[in-house]
């Protein structure tokens, strides 16, 4: 169940993050490709951090 959760988390804030991008940077192509290359770079350690938190409160 705790696994499901931090999912929905990762992917609510890559919407979050898409659509902000997609608001401000229109004009500015590069920067925003820039930061979903960074976005998509990052994800999967925040994503490994937050599961490894949650796991370790399941634990304790």
């Amino acid at each position: 169940m705790q696994r499901i959760h931090v999912i929905h988390v990762i992917t609510a804030f890559t919407i979050a993050t898409n659509a902000l991008m997609a608001v401000f940077l229109i004009d500015n192509r590069n920067l925003i490709a820039w930061i979903i290359a960074l976005s998509t770079t990052l994800l999967p350690f925040v994503g490994k951090k937050i599961e490894v938190q949650s796991l370790e409160e399941t634990n304790s």
